[in-house]
């Protein structure tokens, strides 16, 4: 007993000799590790640091701030934050505190760039606009216009995503005396429609949707990430039905070679997450996003990847 309580104490005597004297973080260091160093520190202390963004060092540091803060934070209650700490400091005759106060206010500039239309709800509009209207009032009209200029930006996309999602036309069915089947085309034609019609969704993807999808598993709050797996469902079913259907007017034999190029094809277009799809999968289900079912083992289920 007393040999354990002598180690705990010198394992917290080493501890307290890595974390620097009055600071507020946490710092870790393992021993040979020339790696950067591992910390931690409450929500307020990590925005305080973030917002130091004149040191060269923690330049970086706000970077992986601004793309991880949604896991303890949410936009809108950021936002209130780095609102305050700029209003706090804004109006200081002291030139660290206005330098201080610059920088936050480019750290809220950014955190309202990045912002997915989902999270651009009405009372956080009205919350930054406000803030637009109290720029105004004091005379700083040039940050002001940055924060109006990405408020009417991120505004007017979210209302063509809107508009797009409501006037959606039905597709028109192409009518012909002799109904097309996929042995019309080349293997490379078809993997390249496949590829492009997946690519105009897949860069539409956000990492925030990413994020909170991973968190909380919600549709709502991860629209392109959703549409992009139905998409790719919708996609998958069309190739295999349509080399079904091949197959029964042209039989088996005619039918194997054709899957097997579209198979090659579709390889040499990197869109190798489609193959599952194809009738050499067919056994499969609907792909899942990430983070559910087979995509935690990196198995058919994976729709994304690294490139």
């Amino acid at each position: 007993m007393r040999e354990s309580c002598a180690k705990l104490n010198s394992d917290r005597k080493a501890f307290r000799t890595l974390s620097p004297q009055n600071s507020p973080f946490f710092r870790l260091r393992f021993q040979g590790d020339d790696g950067p160093d591992v910390r931690g520190g409450s929500g307020d202390i990590l925005l305080v640091h973030a917002t130091e963004t004149d040191r060269k060092d923690l330049v970086l540091y706000c970077e992986a701030f601004l793309t991880t803060y949604r896991t303890f934070i949410s936009p809108e209650e950021l936002i209130k934050k780095l609102q305050y700490r700029y209003e706090k400091f804004c109006h200081c005759p002291d030139t660290f505190k206005k330098r201080v106060s610059k920088n936050t206010f480019f750290v809220l500039v950014r955190v309202v760039d990045e912002l997915c239309l989902v999270e651009l709800s009405e009372e956080l509009l009205r919350l930054l606009m406000a803030l637009v209207f109290r720029l105004v009032c004091s005379g700083e009209l040039s940050l002001a216009r940055v924060l109006r200029k990405n408020i009417l930006d991120k505004a007017q996309q979210k209302k063509i995503l809107r508009h797009n999602n409501s006037a959606r036309p039905l597709a028109s069915r192409w009518v012909a005396a002799r109904p097309g089947t996929l042995h019309d085309f080349h293997s490379h034609e078809i993997a390249e429609q496949l590829t492009l019609l997946d690519a105009e969704l897949f860069y539409k993807i956000e990492i925030p949707e990413v994020l909170l999808w991973a968190k909380e598993q919600n549709e709502e709050k991860s629209p392109n990430l959703t549409q992009f797996t139905e998409h790719f469902n919708n996609m998958s079913y069309w190739v295999r039905s349509h080399h079904y259907a091949a197959g029964e007017s042209a039989g088996p034999r005619e039918a194997a070679p054709q899957v097997h190029q579209d198979h090659e094809a579709l390889a040499e277009a990197q869109q190798l997450q489609l193959l599952p799809g194809h009738p050499l999968g067919a056994g499969l289900g609907p792909h899942p996003p990430p983070g559910v079912a087979e995509a935690d083992l990196g198995g058919p289920g994976r729709v994304l990847h690294a490139d």
